[in-house]
């Protein structure tokens, strides 16, 4: 291990066997890195070692020395190939801030079609034609509001059904109005 000053504050540094073997200086800071291992091995989840080396590119023994504590460390490309098989944050990964993981912002497409279909259906029972950016606008918040609102996908049914049909109500009343 390397000692280095850094803002006159000590950082302590881990250079990989890799970087040792090739003569190269590439530091990591420790002390963001934290338990890569571990992060890593929830990122591949249930999946085998080996599936998820041939997946990423690389070969088995590299990644079981990244899952090993005190191991080396993936280089960028490697990084990103995780990043890509399992859609956690590259932040989440590296450091292990406290981002949240994408897998987690991921949209749940069967529900936004779910939203979509119910808005369409509501809006036709009551004869409405609603401009395609309002339409998604409205989309957006409905998922929104039943992905925040409950874990349960029955709920979240409810819920979007209950605010399409509010909605397609409202305009009706609103073109009535105007006519």
């Amino acid at each position: 291990m390397t000692t280095n000053k850094i803002q006159d504050k000590t950082a302590v540094y881990r250079e990989t066997d890799v970087d040792i073997e090739k003569g190269t200086q590439r530091p990591i800071l420790e002390s963001r890195i934290g338990r890569f291992s571990e992060r890593l091995r929830d990122a591949i989840g249930s999946e085998s070692i080996r599936g998820f080396a041939n997946q990423i590119g690389v070969v088995e023994g590299t990644l079981r020395n990244w899952l090993k504590e005190g191991g080396s460390y993936p280089d960028a490309k490697a990084l990103a190939n995780i990043h890509l098989a399992t859609d956690v944050s590259l932040d989440w990964l590296i450091l292990g801030d406290d981002a949240v993981n994408e897998a987690d912002n991921k949209i749940d497409m069967s529900l936004l079609h779910a939203v979509l279909s119910t808005l369409d259906q509501e809006l036709k029972a009551v004869n409405i034609d609603m401009p395609a950016d309002k339409r998604l606008k409205f989309a957006a918040a409905a998922y929104g509001d039943a992905v925040e609102s409950s874990d349960d996908p029955s709920e979240q049914m409810k819920l979007i059904e209950y605010g399409c049909k509010l909605n397609a109500q409202l305009l009706f009343e609103k073109s009535k109005e105007s006519e």
